[in-house]
């Protein structure tokens, strides 16, 4: 098998992207999660992709010496935050408004156990090559961002397109449907472009960190 490929096989959060995001459309297609649901896990998600970079960045402000090695990812925090409230008021609208979504809260709490699960070995990992590589917080700040912004344009453009939509909902052709399966691609392809698996195999989360 070519190395980039094992390298990129070898993530183990490569697979829980693929797992997390195939199981919401499985889910969706069988009417298990309404669409509601799934707005509100990715936005979830979205907080937890936050909150992976703001811990990445402690730790490297931890390791520095400079005087202003705090001030970064507080901006950061600040920034990310500030967005996403906004956002939160938004899908709350949309959630409120419209007739074509449901939404049951019971349905967060398994997603959020798997992004827990992915975010403690994900940042620990994470944090070991950005150690290696010598990485400044700076080198972080928009990351988060090129991760979210796809994700989000995806599923917005793809629940109004099927609120709008005369094709059967769950059917093949529904478009909400297929943004998330687009959604699910983009998150992959990112990931592997952000994490550079395509060139070195990812650090093991239980290796010491000096």
């Amino acid at each position: 098998m070519n190395l980039k490929i094992r390298n990129i096989l070898s993530d183990p959060e490569f697979w829980l992207i693929l797992g997390f995001n195939g199981l919401f459309v499985y889910l969706y297609q069988t009417k298990q999660l309404d669409a509601g649901d799934i707005i509100w896990i990715y936005f979830i998600q979205s907080l937890f992709i936050g909150l992976q970079y703001v811990i990445r960045m402690l730790a490297i402000a931890r390791r520095s010496e400079e005087k202003g090695r705090w001030t970064m990812p507080l901006f950061f925090l600040l920034h990310y935050g500030g967005f996403h409230f906004v956002y939160i008021i938004f899908l709350s609208v949309i959630t409120a408004t419209s007739k074509e979504i449901g939404f049951n809260t019971g349905n967060l709490f398994p997603a959020m156990g798997l992004l827990t699960l992915n975010l403690l070995f994900s940042t620990r990992s994470d944090i070991i090559s950005d150690k290696e590589a010598k990485l400044g917080p700076g080198n972080l700040f928009f990351i988060p961002y090129l991760r979210i912004a796809p994700m989000h344009l995806f599923i917005i453009i793809g629940f109004n397109e099927g609120v709008d939509s005369k094709i059967p909902r769950l059917h093949w052709q529904d478009p909400f449907l297929i943004f998330i399966v687009l959604k699910t691609f983009t998150d992959i392809i990112l990931h592997i472009l952000v994490n550079k698996t395509y060139q070195r195999r990812r650090p093991r989360s239980f290796r010491n960190i000096e």
